[in-house]
């Protein structure tokens, strides 16, 4: 009796990365390879938008490059700094690359903007020749915090928007939304020293005990010295205070002769590897790690293009929490790193005491290795932080009733940094610990909450993530594409730097990966009503994801790779089968081409091409009344082409790397025919 074939339909094909067992053994809706993909809303596989650089900061040709003495300077054939747009700010490390090697200097710094098209640095010995040729040149400061700011402007009356961005050179620039940069300064305050009751004289300087101060001038004084940071002892009046040493230091601080100065919050560390953004009151709070970063505020109301420290005794914090809770801003403490600092209700230039504010000591003497690491932001009116072997949680709804909850003391459970945590809509937060990426959300029958593993199908690709640069780990969830980005140090790409996106999809709970793509820091913003994600590269520069196109900065085609674990049409992986047909359910968007390649069993691979190019009658020239169809639509239908083996069980790998085209992958359908099973009995017999 002549056998009849069957069909194998998996529809829709929603699974993701699985890492977790062999890849003979994952299920059949799973993958051992996702890259550059996303998924749609009902599980369809899709290959990702294009990425494409934000700002407004692509570096012009260079015309000429000339010295004067040890001063080089460079000559753009265009504007690099134009009223709106600064490509090249002064103090900007570069590496600039010259044919002539005594031009070069790997680490330079932009001393001067002569003219618009124009920068100057320096080298350490004056070069013979007159001129040289530029070979390149790059920016060398990361991007290491962005963040969506909207304030109020009364000037229109209407909310204005800016992207906030801080490198690790400790720089903080305000992009419009066209990308457009300038640079907010560190905003100077006059000051004059009086030696005889050693105080300083600053009119209506607002300061109070135990705010932080610095000098960038001091003259005729020489018992303060300029970059040292100093603290307010009293507050002699509105306009005259003292100094101290030290936060707690009695003072005042001998001053030995009358002088003037200029007066500045401290910013003084060079290389900082994290920033975070809190936004209250149409002010931004910016947190900065290195111990000589304090907190400084944008307040586009009373100036666009500076920065000032924030006031009210504001403690050295790392980062801050990214939304208020109760009211009050949420901040940790550099020196003291088991204290948790909240501001007075609705006002972070108040702090330690002032107004309603607050301290509480989370976990003192739990032999936590790093203090604490991370403030989640809010949810279910409950507030958590991490520290790298705990979790707490301060219930409450003021400082009378906050109580500090231990939820978990599991070592390795922990958080690995305040940057690697995403609030998903209201009802979750999504953060990475040294075991894997955890979902802590809420269990509404019992009013409490658990934390979930959700990195199990991808553990193997965990631990092989370089683990000294988990800290550094960003996170962002992008809500138009229901997924969480994570940038992380993969090691395909880059051992000493995030290099890969990978990305958990919160409706199907799979996971998928865009590889080699540089990330120090995650962002997102509002594009007219779409999220989108911003991403903050290693060479100062500024991207965005979901761009529309196909094709990375403009020519790169994007790779898309979808790879299947071995599939048994029948459940059964003793069987043989033979294998007549194979197709794919898909939406062909436009022109598209892909390669779907067939191994069955350990036999050669079968590569089978799937394209489409689109075209029809025109009316009104090649239009045929009654033969040409007048409209069509792009169905979800099966496209078959023949295969040929016989074996247990097939792997499909699908790619696709055509520029701007996209396809659009729902399910795979296999025709086979049944051949019996492969056994063979090994019999014996008396000798």
């Amino acid at each position: 009796m002549s056998k009849r074939s069957q069909t194998y339909i998996k529809m829709p094909w929603t699974g993701g990365l699985n890492d977790s067992v062999d890849s003979g053994l994952i299920p059949d809706n799973d993958l051992v390879q996702a890259d550059n993909v996303t998924f749609g809303v009902s599980g369809s596989r899709l290959k990702r938008e294009g990425i494409n650089y934000f700002d407004q900061l692509t570096i012009p040709a260079a015309s000429t490059v000339t010295k004067s003495g040890t001063t080089i300077t460079i000559n753009f054939a265009s504007d690099i700094v134009t009223a709106t747009n600064k490509i090249f700010v002064v103090g900007e490390k570069l590496n600039i690359q010259c044919t002539d090697a005594e031009y070069t200097n790997a680490t330079a710094t932009v001393t001067a903007i002569p003219n618009n098209d124009e920068i100057s640095y320096t080298v350490g010995v004056e070069p013979t020749a007159a001129s040289t040729t530029l070979s390149s040149i790059e920016r060398t400061a990361s991007i290491v915090g962005l963040h969506d700011f909207w304030y109020y402007n009364a000037s229109n009356n209407a909310k204005s928007q800016y992207i906030l961005a801080v490198n690790s050179d400790a720089q903080v620039f305000k992009y419009a939304v066209n990308g457009e940069r300038t640079q907010l300064s560190n905003k100077t305050y006059s000051v004059t020293f009086v030696a005889a009751s050693e105080r300083v004289t600053e009119t209506a300087h607002g300061l109070v005990v135990g705010d932080a101060v610095a000098f960038t001038v001091v003259t005729t004084t020489t018992s303060l010295l300029v970059g040292t940071t100093y603290y307010v002892a009293s507050v002699v009046d509105a306009d005259n205070y003292t100094l101290a040493s030290t936060r707690t230091g009695a003072g005042p601080e001998p001053i030995d002769n009358n002088g003037t100065g200029t007066r500045v919050s401290p910013l003084y560390t060079t290389s900082i590897n994290s920033a975070s953004f809190l936004s209250m009151n149409e002010k931004c709070l910016i947190t900065f790690d290195g111990i000589g970063n304090f907190p400084k505020v944008f307040d586009p109301v009373t100036s666009l293009t500076e920065i000032r420290g924030a006031k009210g005794a504001c403690p050295n914090a790392k980062f801050v929490c990214e939304k208020m809770h109760n009211g009050a801003a949420w901040i940790n403490d550099k020196t003291e790193n088991e204290r948790l600092h909240y501001s007075a209700t609705y006002d972070f230039d108040k702090w330690n005491g002032y107004d309603d504010s607050g301290v509480l000591n989370i976990g003192y003497g739990d032999g936590d290795p790093d203090g604490i690491n991370a403030i989640y932001p809010p949810f279910k009116g409950t507030l958590f932080l991490t520290k790298r072997n705990s979790i707490y949680r301060v219930d409450g709804v003021s400082a009378e009733s906050y109580q500090i909850n231990a939820v978990s003391n599991s070592a390795g459970v922990g958080g690995v940094g305040h940057q690697a945590v995403a609030s998903v809509d209201l009802d979750d937060v999504l953060y990475m610990s040294y075991k894997g990426t955890h979902s802590l959300a809420a269990v509404a029958a019992y009013g409490d909450f658990n934390s979930t593993f959700t990195s199990e199908k991808i553990q193997n690709a965990f631990k092989d993530w370089t683990s000294n640069r988990l800290k550094f780990t960003s996170a962002k969830y992008i809500p138009t594409l229901n997924s969480v980005f994570w940038s992380v140090a993969s090691g395909d790409f880059d051992d000493n730097n995030q290099d890969s996106l990978y990305v958990y999809n919160t409706k199907f709970k799979e996971w998928h990966r865009w590889p080699n793509i540089q990330a120090k820091s995650l962002g997102s913003f509002d594009d007219s009503g779409t999220q989108k994600l911003l991403i903050g590269r290693y060479d100062g520069r500024i991207a965005e994801a979901q761009i529309g196109d196909f094709v990375d900065y403009t020519t790169g085609a994007i790779q898309y790779t979808v790879k299947s674990g071995t599939i048994y049409v029948d459940g059964n992986p003793n069987t043989m089968k033979a294998f007549k047909k194979i197709g794919f359910i898909f939406r062909p968007k436009g022109d598209y081409s892909f390669t779907a390649t067939i191994k069955i069993d350990n036999y050669a691979q079968q590569a089978i091409a799937f394209q489409q190019v689109s075209g029809g009658a025109t009316l009104g020239l090649t239009f045929t009344l009654g033969e040409s169809i007048l409209a069509v639509s792009n169905e979800l239908a099966p496209h078959l082409l023949p295969i040929d083996g016989m074996g247990r069980g097939l792997t499909i790998k699908i790619e696709q790397n055509a520029q701007n085209q996209q396809v659009e992958i729902w399910g795979v359908i296999i025709e086979w025919e049944a051949a019996g099973d492969s056994q063979q009995t090994v019999g014996s017999q008396d000798l």
